[in-house]
């Protein structure tokens, strides 16, 4: 087995959070050992704020800002990578939503275009990836890839980052497979020209919706980062110790 593979392997083991749309009494019920503070006090983050995902991300060498769209229900944040990659993390169930405070859950995602990609593509995706899964956007055209994360009865900072960091890693596997295949996001702004093939950026969704796999995301946000990553960018970090 190669190291990055061992090291995928080690983190996949310490990620014991419930994913996706698994119900908090399913977490309880397959996780209990990791309710329990671990030997030596360390605290567990039973919500999570902001500046939490900022002290998770920015050890990484990943930029992060606000997504400044207005929702009232959620908080939604941008990620870009050293190498220009951009994914969102929307803090949900907050005790402050419009500042990010004190929320019980986080979903990891980003966009991609979905020119070039067959549903087989995304099946393979979702049956080899770490933490990850896929959703196709058929209106936006577009791919949604995402990991949830449910806070309920505690779970350590470190597991969260490793949650985190395995996401990435799987945007990583998938954009380096595109890049194999050539495949670049087109975009253009221009009303009159041909969209068949165009992520699009015109959107009457409401600011955050949950399209199939996921929980709570902004859907603006998504389609963004799916026209900001081409074939040029990377995802790909290891955790800082």
């Amino acid at each position: 087995m190669s190291n990055q593979l061992k090291f995928r392997a080690a983190l996949a083991a310490m990620a014991g959070v419930a994913l996706f749309s698994v119900g908090a009494s399913a977490q309880v019920a397959t996780n209990g050992p990791l309710l329990a503070a671990p030997a030596g006090g360390v605290s567990l983050v039973e919500k999570a704020s902001e500046a939490d995902i900022r002290g998770f991300l920015e050890p990484l060498g990943i930029v992060v800002a606000p997504f400044e769209e207005g929702d009232e229900t959620a908080y939604t944040m941008t990620a870009t990578t050293e190498s220009g990659g951009q994914f969102l993390v929307t803090l949900f169930t907050c005790e402050d939503p419009t500042n990010g405070v004190n929320c019980e859950g986080l979903t990891s995602y980003a966009g991609f275009s979905n020119a070039g990609l067959a549903y087989d593509d995304i099946n393979q995706f979702n049956t080899t990836s770490t933490v990850s899964k896929a959703v196709n956007l058929e209106t936006q055209r577009a791919v949604v890839f995402g990991v949830q994360q449910y806070l309920f009865g505690g779970v350590s900072a470190d597991n969260m980052q490793h949650v985190i960091v395995l996401f990435l890693n799987d945007l990583d596997d998938f954009m380096q497979s595109r890049a194999n295949n050539a495949t670049t996001i087109a975009h253009q702004a221009s009303d009159g020209e041909n969209t068949n093939s165009k992520t699009s950026n015109a959107l009457d969704a409401p600011p955050v919706s949950a399209p199939g796999a996921f929980g709570p995301i902004s859907l603006n946000g998504a389609i963004a980062s799916a026209i900001t990553n081409t074939h040029g960018v990377s995802f790909g970090v290891a955790v800082q110790r």
